[in-house]
């Protein structure tokens, strides 16, 4: 086979591959065609590889790559350490006998006789085996294993002083990662004071947030598939530590970000903050809070970034390029 005169086609992974993984993929797709990792693809790419996604992350896929076809895919490949479940492995997973996609009762009525149609069985899979493709009746696609990197969905926490920009960089990373959302522990506590009657300071001294908060992210990851970002400022040591080990306890990863930022610094951007200048005040008072925590944060951090001459997108850039994945 010759290289197309148009030069090969752009395949961009947005699920993270291996060098090898995607060497191996290049090869098997053949001279026409070259495979990047998504973050070193151009805006031109032909074609966009990505796991199981929400409209919204196509819909800024979409915007980056506004010529490519956009192919989701569940991937499961034990000898190259790729595994990306998604919902239809999980529906196989509870043992029914296939799966099809009719638009109408004729197209029900093709898939059940077998005449036609998407239908995908459970079966037990092989290395090289088919795979389903819209018109063709699928031979089986294989179910998977415990994924042998260990690339589960994970908890990214941002943590910093009140007023430090936690928000901000969680909206900017999650623009980065398709496959992360944006759980914000604030509104379990803003939910829990329609509830709960009991007047604290900090909704954060309820032990029923920290459960909640705990709670709520398992059962986000496990009803989504997707990770977390996380920003929430957390001073007490032992409350934090609670909501860790409950995190740890349902198996997920988790990261701990710090935003650090000097005192100074700090109390700029709290005065020249013209979208919550309204909250100027409470946080300047609880200023004192983030240093007397500050050791014990730093010690615990997976990522600790010193924000006082960066901008917010230079923060979210090193945290995209120390916690992003690469194989």
């Amino acid at each position: 086979m010759t290289t197309s005169p148009q030069g090969p086609k752009v395949v961009a992974t947005a699920m993270p591959l291996s060098r090898s993984a995607r060497a191996h993929l290049s090869e098997l797709l053949g001279p026409d065609f070259i495979v990047l990792d998504i973050r070193s693809a151009p805006p031109s790419a032909d074609i966009v590889l990505v796991p199981a996604v929400s409209a919204n992350a196509v819909s800024m896929l979409r915007t980056s790559f506004p010529t490519a076809r956009i192919l989701a895919s569940e991937i499961d490949d034990p000898h190259w350490k790729v595994d990306y479940p998604g919902p239809i492995r999980r529906l196989l997973d509870t043992g029914v006998d296939g799966y099809f996609v009719a638009h109408d009762l004729h197209g029900v009525g093709e898939a059940v006789t077998g005449r036609g149609g998407l239908m995908i069985t459970a079966s037990t899979g092989a290395p090289g085996g088919q795979t389903a493709s819209i018109g063709q009746r699928a031979p089986g696609v294989a179910m998977g294993s415990p994924d042998p990197l260990g690339r589960r969905p994970r908890v990214v926490w941002i943590n910093g002083a009140f007023g430090a920009g936690k928000t901000t960089i969680a909206e900017l990373l999650a623009s980065k990662w398709p496959d992360h959302r944006v759980f914000d522990p604030e509104m379990v506590g803003f939910m829990l004071r329609h509830v709960i009657d009991e007047d604290v300071t900090d909704f954060q001294d309820w032990a029923a947030w920290r459960q909640l908060v705990a709670g709520t992210a398992v059962a986000l990851v496990a009803q989504r598939g997707l990770s977390l970002i996380c920003p929430m400022t957390l001073l007490v040591e032992q409350y934090a530590v609670e909501i860790w080990e409950a995190v740890a306890a349902a198996g997920l990863h988790q990261e701990r970000v710090v935003l650090d930022v000097s005192p100074a610094t700090l109390e700029t951007r709290i005065r020249s903050d013209r979208v919550e200048a309204g909250a100027a005040q409470w946080r300047l008072e609880h200023a004192p809070r983030y240093a007397a925590a500050r050791d014990w944060l730093l010690e615990t951090s997976t990522l600790t970034i010193d924000t006082d001459h960066l901008t917010r997108q230079a923060v979210a850039e090193t945290i995209d390029a120390t916690l992003t994945p690469t194989s």
